[in-house]
């Protein structure tokens, strides 16, 4: 979503309309997940908001689709942002190029712009499978702890309250490990490039 919108925003003439349009798709990052959580669990409610059009919205297995709607609207401005930043940072000469060439505008980003911005497509995916794993102030202010949607981070603040200690550090530790291997081997990479 955040690669769609960014190439959507890079590709529009005006700076003024580019300005807006960045600061109305990363309005939600402004916003603390808890409230995001509570307006959406507001809109959803299946009495007083759109959850009586579309058979509750927040029970059953629909509960994770809805967490998935609001995780994207949550995130997706902040995933906008890593590409809006590399698709600005592209060489302009090959852009030149490609217009003298007679290369049309998606011609232009998906064999130009798009495959110079590696770097923000494997940042982005580093920091959103992070956000998925240790997820829980969204789901939880949405639903509280509903079975249906169980992140890790929600499993072990249930088991910690339940005096479940073992079971709660045990998964605790599997949260630092699974982070642990997405982040060691970029930083690793980055950190010798950097050094030469």
């Amino acid at each position: 979503m955040g690669l769609l919108v960014a190439s959507l925003i890079y590709n529009i003439n005006s700076a003024r309309a580019r300005n807006i349009l960045t600061a109305y798709f990363i309005y939600p990052l402004s916003l603390s997940l808890v409230v995001s959580g509570i307006i959406w669990r507001w809109l959803l409610d299946v009495d007083r908001g759109v959850g009586k059009y579309f058979g509750n919205p927040l029970q059953g297995d629909n509960a994770f689709w809805s967490i998935s709607l609001v995780s994207v609207w949550a995130y997706s401005g902040l995933a906008t942002l890593f590409y809006l930043a590399m698709f600005y940072n592209i060489d302009k000469a090959q852009l030149e190029s490609a217009q003298i060439d007679g290369a049309s505008r998606l011609y232009t980003m998906l064999k130009v712009v798009i495959p110079q911005s590696r770097q923000s497509l494997i940042i982005s995916t580093i920091f959103f499978t992070l956000f998925s794993i240790q997820m829980f102030d969204l789901p939880y202010s949405i639903l509280f702890l509903n079975p249906n949607v169980m992140t890790l981070v929600m499993y072990t603040f249930m088991k910690f309250t339940a005096i479940y200690i073992a079971v709660a550090s045990a998964t605790a530790v599997v949260i630092i490990a699974i982070s642990a291997i997405i982040v060691i081997p970029y930083s690793l990479l980055s950190l010798k490039k950097w050094i030469r």
